[in-house]
C-alpha cells in the first residue's frame, strides 16, 4: 500500500467515524430548526463539506458541524437558529 492509499484509508477511516459519532446529533439539530426533507439536505450537505475539507475539521467536530461552516447561506441560516417553516 502506497502512502496516496493509506491516507485515502485513513481520511474514509476518519470520516465514517465522524459521521457515525454525529449525524443523528445533526439531523435532530436540522429538524427543530427545519422541517424533515430540509433537515435531510441539510444532513447530507454538513458531511459533504466536512469530507471536502476533512483536514480542517476539528476535534470534537459538532460544534464545527453544526456551525454550518461552508455550507450553502440556507444551511448555515438553518443551523444557525433559522425560524422553522
Amino acid at each position: 500500500m502506497g502512502p496516496h492509499e493509506e491516507r485515502d484509508g485513513y481520511a474514509f477511516a476518519r470520516f465514517e467515524a465522524l459521521f457515525r459519532e454525529n449525524a443523528d446529533t445533526v439531523l435532530a439539530y436540522a429538524t427543530r430548526r427545519s422541517d424533515p426533507d430540509t433537515a435531510q439536505e441539510i444532513v447530507a450537505e454538513t458531511f459533504a463539506v466536512a469530507w471536502r475539507r476533512l483536514d480542517v475539521v476539528p476535534d470534537p467536530a459538532l460544534p464545527w458541524l453544526l456551525g454550518g461552516r461552508g455550507t450553502s447561506s440556507r444551511t448555515s441560516g438553518v443551523l444557525e437558529g433559522g425560524l422553522k417553516r
